[in-house]
């Protein structure tokens, strides 16, 4: 009796073709990611914990018509650059199934001090194609009002674009 010799191409296509019959079905992501992560500083310009702060809030809170979620992360890989330790946290805000964040403002409490930061995003890949992930820096920890200085840089690939604590503008009191 002859042994038939079979194409070397069938054992590695069986598992192939198994895997896409078990497989679930996905969702395509259909624009580019968008992200903000806000780093947070003590008093003294030090890089914090979101969590040392007494509390913070931002608006628009979910749910709101952006699709966007909210989180503390870790810079645990190269995405954040080198000016950012391993191991620092920051405010972060992601696009979900409709690649959009809106942030307007964001508000620190640390002790009796309450620091606003105003910065008026609207970043909407579905709309605006490209790369919208940003690293935004703040300036040290103070009592008072900033707004970011836009329009933020261009984004670029394959990692979050750096905006400077320098692009913060502090506004008068209202009282003054």
């Amino acid at each position: 009796m002859r042994r038939r010799s079979r194409p070397i191409h069938i054992p590695i296509i069986l598992p192939i073709l198994l895997a896409c019959t078990l497989a679930t079905p996905a969702v395509a992501q259909h624009c580019w990611p968008s992200s903000v992560g806000l780093l947070v500083r003590d008093e003294r310009g030090v890089f914090i914990h979101p969590d040392s702060l007494d509390g913070y809030t931002y608006t628009p809170q979910p749910p709101d018509s952006s699709g966007q979620a909210h989180a503390v992360r870790n810079r645990t890989d190269g995405r954040w650059g080198p000016r950012v330790p391993p191991g620092t946290y920051a405010l972060y805000w992601y696009g979900t199934g409709r690649c959009r964040v809106y942030l307007d403002e964001v508000v620190l409490r640390r002790g009796d001090a309450v620091m606003r930061l105003r910065l008026n995003l609207r970043l909407d890949t579905e709309a605006e194609p490209g790369p919208t992930e940003y690293l935004i820096d703040t300036p040290a920890f103070q009592p008072g009002t900033f707004e970011l200085g836009l329009p933020l840089p261009a984004g670029r690939l394959g990692g979050a674009a750096w905006v400077t604590a320098g692009r913060w503008r502090r506004l008068p009191d209202e009282t003054d």
